[in-house]
């Protein structure tokens, strides 16, 4: 992306910055992906709590936080999900 998108941006005077004090990670493989989202689930964990699915509860899936799971996504009472688990939107084609 550097060499194909960044430098031409640059030469052409395109190019501009957004300085941000949040927290962010990069994400240049698919691999940095994992440890990527590790590090966001425990940063809100740390910064919103209410974000994350709560540990479980008996008769549920068991939860080793931090996990996030959409509220439409279905899961099965005898799964085991995390941690550092994120669970997308279901849905159907």
């Amino acid at each position: 992306m550097e060499q194909d998108v960044l430098v031409p941006l640059a030469a052409s005077k395109k190019l501009f910055v957004y300085e941000s004090k949040e927290f962010w990670r990069q994400i240049k493989t698919a691999g940095s992906a994992v440890p990527a989202s590790a590090l966001y689930l425990n940063h809100f964990a740390k910064s919103n709590p209410k974000l994350l699915t709560p540990p479980s509860k008996d008769g549920g899936p068991i939860i080793i936080a931090p996990v996030y799971i959409d509220p439409s996504a279905e899961v099965d009472s005898s799964a085991k999900i995390g941690p550092n688990v994120s669970l997308g939107k279901y849905w159907l084609d």
